[in-house]
């Protein structure tokens, strides 16, 4: 599910940095799922996980605690669409040393589309753009573009579209890919072994697992 992919990009700079405490920027909180807040600080958001074993919903996932979430409000109190730009970019500067994974919304169920001009002003080799495109109300030259900036891209399937339940995809740049396929640090994420298949995986990284 969308849920789910939030997942995968702490997944990937875990894999990519093992022994440093992972920052994961999340904008428009309050217009993601139920589930997404608990799956963006890498803890259960569910009883149950995809195998149907029991999990305690709300625990850490074994191993994601060298994780700092901060999520930024979609609106301000009068209902204004907030842009958090600056506030990011002093995040990121701020830490220099700690990989940084940005989750940022392009095209949410009311309209809000962050800057993603962002990505062409921060030159910071320790963050990981995560584009989250909802149901893709977008043309295919847009995901284009940010899968030519090293953005990874998220698509949830939705049933305006008819898609089946817990119909997902992420879309990542051939840079990032590469490094996590030619990396063997893959035993730092095993705990997410707990609520993700090796089968979610293309078939080049099902070995890693």
């Amino acid at each position: 599910s969308g849920t789910d992919l939030f997942y995968y990009p702490i997944m990937f700079g875990k894999i990519l940095n093992p022994d440093k405490k992972i920052i994961n920027l999340v904008t428009c909180k309050e217009e993601l799922g139920s589930g997404t807040p608990f799956a963006a600080e890498a803890r259960y958001y569910s009883n149950y996980n995809q195998f149907g074993e029991a999990v305690d919903k709300g625990e850490i996932i074994p191993g994601a605690d060298k994780l700092e979430t901060i999520f930024f409000e979609a609106r301000s109190p009068e209902g204004k669409i907030l842009n958090h730009e600056e506030k990011i970019r002093r995040l990121i500067n701020q830490n220099p040393d700690n990989p940084i994974v940005v989750n940022l919304v392009y095209g949410s169920k009311s309209g809000i589309s962050d800057n993603i001009k962002i990505i062409d002003k921060v030159n910071a080799p320790n963050v990981i753009w995560s584009i989250d495109m909802c149901q893709l109300r977008h043309q295919r030259d847009i995901i284009r573009m940010m899968l030519h900036k090293n953005a990874m891209v998220m698509i949830t399937g939705s049933k305006f579209y008819q898609a089946p339940p817990f119909c997902a995809a992420l879309l990542v740049p051939k840079v990032i890919y590469n490094k996590i396929l030619n990396t063997d640090n893959w035993d730092s994420v095993s705990g997410f072994g707990n609520v993700l298949s090796k089968f979610d995986l293309p078939t080049s990284l099902r070995n890693k697992v």
